[in-house]
């Protein structure tokens, strides 16, 4: 049948593969058209059959489901790798390596189909459960002896690290912070910066924040003009998060791990 999505499955477990091709095989519009159990058979079989979508494990002996993403997107640009796991935090790093999906083993045959058709048309999907597991930490905290800094004190220290050049940036994006949105924002970002992405913490609710590395050190004022040329994002400054009470004590906590950790620039912003 023409047009049919042709589907690689990659699992060094046979009996996950095979349940995997068994849901398919009863979609007319998906077609699976190989099994691969490592990075060698997965290389091997993108030439041969040529794939639209390949659903990817994280956990493989040798080469993992994160770099073995990165070598088929080289090898195979229009490829569109989903992860489809029992693991639910490394939907970062997929998404760096260039993942379009994030899937947990536990769905359902209806949201499996779904997904590689929306993966299919152009879309990036990811699993709903993976949002509360995705931890938020603000790393260390200063000793209870360290009082809580006032909002005044809080403009102060903005305005008398503005001159001081930073080596990591954290992009902290204000609740409600759609998932697939904050993912999109690290590749723009990374870009933007001229950096390296890191790592990413937070929920949908809470917020959520993105670490990059630097290449070259970086001012605020140059932090803040090369985020704000992307085109969704607004940064915000101390006086436009002042009135909002929920995020007071995320903004002192903020000023707490910069003051311990100084190359490190916390940006709050808003998309849309």
């Amino acid at each position: 049948m023409p047009n049919r999505i042709k589907v690689l499955i990659v699992d060094d477990h046979l009996v996950a593969r095979e349940g995997i091709t068994a849901i398919l095989d009863f979609e007319k519009d998906i077609q699976v058209v190989g099994q691969a159990s490592n990075a060698q058979e997965t290389l091997l079989q993108i030439s041969k059959v040529v794939p639209d979508i390949v659903l990817m494990d994280l956990r493989m002996p040798g080469v993992n489901g994160i770099e073995l993403t990165r070598l088929v997107r080289n090898k195979l640009p229009t490829c569109k790798v989903i992860i489809l796991t029992l693991y639910d935090q490394y939907v970062g790093e997929a998404m760096k390596a260039g993942a379009k999906g994030y899937l947990l083993k536990d769905i359902t045959r209806e949201e499996l189909i779904d997904s590689i058709k929306r993966v299919y048309a152009g879309e990036e999907v990811y699993d709903k459960k993976v949002r509360p597991t995705i931890k938020i930490d603000y790393e260390e905290k200063f000793e209870e002896e360290n009082r809580d800094l006032q909002g005044t004190e809080l403009k102060e220290i903005s305005e008398d690290i503005s001159s001081i050049l930073f080596n990591q940036v954290r992009i902290f994006i204000l609740p409600p912070a759609d998932i697939s949105e904050s993912l999109k924002l690290t590749s723009v970002a990374e870009e933007a910066l001229s950096g390296d992405f890191k790592q990413v913490e937070g929920t949908l609710l809470d917020g959520i924040s993105i670490t990059f590395n630097l290449n070259n050190p970086l001012s605020t004022q140059e932090i803040n003009r090369r985020l704000s040329k992307i085109s969704h994002v607004t940064v915000l400054n101390y006086d436009a998060l002042a009135g909002i009470n929920d995020l007071q004590n995320l903004i002192k906590e903020s000023q707490k791990f910069q003051m311990k950790h100084p190359s490190v620039k916390t940006m709050f912003v808003q998309l849309g």
